[in-house]
Parts: C-alpha cells; structure tokens; sequence
C-alpha cells in the first residue's frame, strides 16, 4: 500500500485529531513514506517524530508507586488493544518478563475485544492527574523506557546548549544522570544494528527504497 501525497508537507497528529491509535502526539512529513515491519501486521505511514509530554508524579513515594502501577497496567492493555498493528514482536532484545506477554498476546489475540479509544481517552486522564507545574518528579511514561523516564523535576530546569552536527541544541544540563539512568554506564557505545532500526522500517523516498 502506497500512501498518497498532498500539498502540506507536515502534519501534527495525535489520536484526538486523526486517525492513528498510538496515544502520544507525532508530526509527519509527508515526502517520505515509511514501511514498518515490526508487528505482525505490517504498516505503511508517512515518516514521523514523535512528541512525549512530561508529566507530574505524585510527591508522596507511596502514592507514586501506585500511580505508576496503574499507568503501565492501562499502558499494556492499550498496547495488547492494537496488538497486531503497533506491538514489535520481532525485536528479541527484550527484557524476558516483556517477551512473556508478547508471546501471551500472539496466542490470545487481544485486539479482538480491547477497544483502543477507550484505553487511549483513560491513558489521557490518568496522565493528566498530576500537574507538571506541583510536581516534584516528571516522566516521559510513553517513551520506550517507561520509568526509567521519569527524573526530578529539576533536571529539566537548568537547560544548556549542545552541539549536534550543525545545531545548537538545548538540553539539560544532567545529561550524563538521564543518560546513565535510562541506559547504563556504557550509554557511550553504540546500540546494536536491532536497535538502530527497531521497528524494522523500509524508507521510500521518490519512489525508491533507501534503507531496508
């Protein structure tokens, strides 16, 4: 399936205002298309970036612990709702306890009876229940880390530039904590070909496949 281009060239998304289902916000580019090939299903879109809001945890530890149980509780169901089109089930380099319910979810096939608007609208409300503005802890919950995201709120404060290639970059100013946090004390070293292109993709630009 070949995705038709338009006039605009980039457009925001996100499950409020367009079709797709993934709970976080995305801007496409219209001029590249994409194959991905990591579901069981496979799935062609317009090349995207995604956009991850940081949100408020509760101060209190106890109450955090049990906020954050109840988010990765929806945040699986959610993720089971679409099973087949968005959950990578090629992607070996998983912790075991995630490769037990992606072989739980191949079996029972639980797209079939979870209804993703519903879990994707009670997402949206839980997230929303601590403000970013009263809390001492945010988290980045949908990135691929879950809360290995989630830092004090004072990280994200004192932000400094960072050169990437030609680009002056802000960024905050524990980078080596958030790094180390999120991928251990060799975050140096580069990630293995799986993870470079963990989805698996095709790009195709003019027609020609670039990357497979």
């Amino acid at each position: 399936m070949r995705i038709k281009n338009n006039s605009t060239k980039y457009e925001f998304k996100n499950f409020k205002n367009s079709e797709i289902k993934t709970y976080f916000s995305r801007i496409e580019s219209k001029s590249i298309s994409i194959i991905d090939q990591s579901a069981e299903k496979k799935d062609s879109r317009y090349a995207w970036i995604d956009i991850f809001p940081l949100d408020g945890m509760p101060n209190n530890k106890i109450l955090r612990k049990i906020h954050q149980f109840n988010l990765l509780r929806i945040r699986m169901l959610l993720q089971y709702s679409q099973f087949s089109k968005i959950v990578n089930v090629n992607l070996t380099e998983r912790p075991i306890f995630e490769r037990v319910l992606i072989g739980l979810g191949k079996f029972i096939k639980p797209d079939r009876f979870l209804n993703t608007e519903y879990y994707n609208w009670k997402l949206d409300v839980c997230l929303q229940r601590y403000t970013f503005a009263n809390s001492d802890y945010v988290v980045n919950f949908m990135g691929a880390y879950k809360f290995k995201e989630m830092f004090p709120k004072s990280f994200y404060e004192n932000l400094i530039d960072y050169k990437f290639e030609s680009l002056q970059l802000k960024a905050p100013q524990e980078a080596n904590k958030i790094l180390f946090q999120m991928y251990g004390a060799n975050f140096m070293q580069p990630p293995s070909d799986m993870i470079k292109n963990k989805h698996f993709t095709k790009i195709i630009i003019n027609d020609k496949d670039l990357v497979n």
